[in-house]
């Protein structure tokens, strides 16, 4: 794993940080069961959260793990807002 994801987050939530970091592996896991994700592929250069690249089924995705579940709602309304497929000519 990233040594930068590994510092910032243990900087920022300490005890907690240092728990999810430990159980990363198992959401890790437990989302691609559930999504039916394959192929992740951590990607080089992560800072405050989990990023890998992959497929939902023949579909590449990005899939993207944070504490912050605030941050990461926020950001996922926004692209849902920005959408080509929502986007009317």
């Amino acid at each position: 794993m990233d040594s930068n994801l590994k510092q910032n987050i243990i900087k920022i939530y300490g005890d907690k940080g240092k728990q999810w970091l430990d159980s990363l592996l198992e959401i890790i896991t437990k989302i691609a069961k559930e999504h039916n994700l394959s192929g992740l592929t951590p990607v080089n250069n992560m800072t405050f959260n989990y990023v890998a690249s992959g497929y939902q089924n023949d579909n590449p995705i990005i899939l993207k793990i944070g504490m912050n579940s605030k941050a990461l709602a926020k950001e996922a309304s926004c692209l849902k807002a920005f959408s080509a497929d929502d986007i009317s000519p």
